[in-house]
């Protein structure tokens, strides 16, 4: 499920790596990630119902994590956000994460979004502009800290 919905061209085409994953490239991912203890990841579901893709790769010299996410391409409208909420809710409460990145291609405008509307900061332009291998992409970096999340959620 989470392969079929990592190569579904609307979501693939704001990753970093955008061609189509095979079997074998997402089983071998899959196995690293989860002999990795600093590798969490997660199925969003409303309802029992799989809605997205979680991941927090936790830094192994600090409290933070970078995160990656993407909701199923047939989700609701809105369910993104709802994802985005209910997963920050468990980096910063269950594993016990300090701060959260995340990074955005310049060309995803729903990312940005979605970021900022969670309370994110937006940091500068990566220095360095990602390479696909024909074109070079901007990036957007986000940071949100654990007492930014608490403050903004304490109501």
């Amino acid at each position: 499920m989470v392969l079929v919905w990592r190569n579904h061209i609307g979501v693939r085409s704001y990753m970093y790596s955008q061609h189509e994953i095979s079997a074998e490239e997402h089983v071998d991912w899959y196995d690293k990630s989860i002999r990795n203890a600093n590798h969490h990841l997660l199925i969003f579901e409303v309802d029992n119902e799989p809605m997205g893709f979680v991941k927090f790769i936790k830094n192994e010299h600090s409290l933070g994590a970078d995160w990656g996410f993407y909701a199923a391409p047939n989700a609701p409208i809105g369910m993104g956000r709802k994802l985005g909420h209910t997963a920050l809710s468990y980096g910063f409460g269950k594993l016990k994460l300090q701060e959260v990145c995340g990074q955005a291609l310049i060309h995803n405008d729903r990312s940005i979004k979605m970021h900022l509307a969670l309370g994110f900061k937006q940091k500068n332009l990566q220095a360095k502009p990602y390479f696909d291998g024909k074109n070079h992409h901007q990036v957007f970096a986000f940071s949100m800290l654990s007492q930014d999340w608490m403050q903004s959620n304490s109501n």
